[in-house]
Formats: C-alpha cells, sequence, structure tokens
C-alpha cells in the first residue's frame, strides 16, 4: 500500500466522477452489486479510461413518506452533493479543478439526479450521465438548452425491456425539440445491474477528453 500511496501522493491530480445509486440502495452498492472497482480498474489498466476518482454519495435525504419527496430527494441531494461533499472531496484528495474535471452519472432514481443536477450545474460538471434514468420532468430543467452549451456529453442509456423506456424516449424526445446535444442508446436488458455496469464500461472511456 505504501508504494501505491507515493504513486499516488507525487502523481498528477485527478478528474472525479460522482456516481449515484438507485432507490432503495446505498452508497456502497455501486461496489457490492456494481463492481464499480472491477469494472474502472480493467477500463483504466487497459488503458481505455483516464485514471479518475470515483466519488459514490449516499442519494436518499428524505423518506418516501415525505410529501413531494422525489423532488425535495433531488434538490436536497444535489445541494448536498454541491455545497458539501464536492469542497470536502477538493480538499482531501489530490482533484483536478473545474467542470471540464467532473463528471455525474447514476441509475435509476441517481440517473434522474444526475441528469437533474448536471443538466441545472453545467457550470460544474462537463459530463453528465443516466442509466435507466427516473428522468426529470422537463419543467424542472428549465434552462437546459442554455446550460447545455457548457456541456462537453450528455449520454443517455436505457434497456428495450426497462419499465421506464417510456419515459426516457419521451426526455430523449424533448431533448431534441430543445436541440440539445447528446447521445441516447437502447440497449438490450432490463432494468437490472447486469446493464449497468455494462454502461458504465462504456461511459468511462468517455470522460475526460
Amino acid at each position: 500500500m505504501g508504494v501505491v500511496y507515493e504513486a499516488y501522493d507525487r502523481g498528477p491530480r485527478y478528474p472525479v466522477l460522482y456516481l449515484l445509486h438507485g432507490a432503495g440502495d446505498l452508497s456502497t452498492s455501486w461496489v457490492d452489486v456494481g463492481r464499480a472497482n472491477f469494472v474502472l480498474d480493467n477500463v483504466i489498466a487497459s488503458g481505455k479510461a483516464k485514471p479518475m476518482i470515483v466519488v459514490m454519495p449516499f442519494g436518499h435525504a428524505v423518506t418516501r413518506r415525505d410529501p413531494g419527496a422525489r423532488t425535495r430527494n433531488t434538490e436536497l441531494v444535489a445541494k448536498d452533493l454541491l455545497d458539501g461533499i464536492i469542497p470536502a472531496v477538493e480538499k482531501a484528495y489530490r482533484v483536478a479543478p473545474g467542470s471540464a474535471n467532473r463528471a455525474i452519472a447514476g441509475l435509476s432514481m441517481g440517473g434522474g439526479q444526475a441528469l437533474w443536477t448536471g443538466l441545472n450545474n453545467t457550470d460544474k460538471f462537463a459530463y453528465v450521465a443516466g442509466f435507466s434514468s427516473a428522468v426529470p420532468e422537463a419543467a424542472d430543467v428549465p434552462n437546459a438548452a442554455e446550460n447545455a452549451k457548457r456541456l462537453k456529453m450528455l449520454w443517455i442509456a436505457i434497456g428495450k425491456d426497462d419499465f421506464l423506456l417510456d419515459r426516457n424516449t419521451k426526455f430523449e424526445a424533448w431533448l431534441k425539440s430543445e436541440n440539445i446535444a447528446h447521445k441516447y442508446q437502447v440497449t438490450d436488458g432490463a432494468h437490472t445491474w447486469r446493464v449497468w455496469r455494462r454502461y458504465l464500461a462504456e461511459l468511462t472511456p468517455l470522460l475526460f477528453r
């Protein structure tokens, strides 16, 4: 561990991927079930992706019994991320500053949180992605068309057997109507970790280029 730590300590500053989990999951789920550590190790070791720091925050700020839980939860998670987590990460670790060195992505609930937070804060994130997302309403991202001009990438993917496919298809149609540049793909698969591991492996080589 000493050798690894010394290399990190002397090395460059790294970009950061903020990776959000789904409803009912924990901050550890992307590692425990999603195997994000193995996915990232493999794509980085193969030279496909740039070395990066991955931060996996907890995505439940309110209980589901809370009135307007989904909207309030998304707003509070975003506030915690922007006001607390990002400053703490950038103070404690060798992090490269600026939006070009920040990405936000997530699955299901976390995908909706990533899209909402990213599209409303393109001064903070240049890369935004959602996997099988509980997509936000267009009214919740009122300045998306103007804000999205700052993005380097908006990436959305969902399985053809996913129960959220219709919502994602409508969201993509809205992106087109607003002339928001994006990549949208419908793949094999349903609302499962097998699909999300694959998306993570496909997304990370595209980041920080």
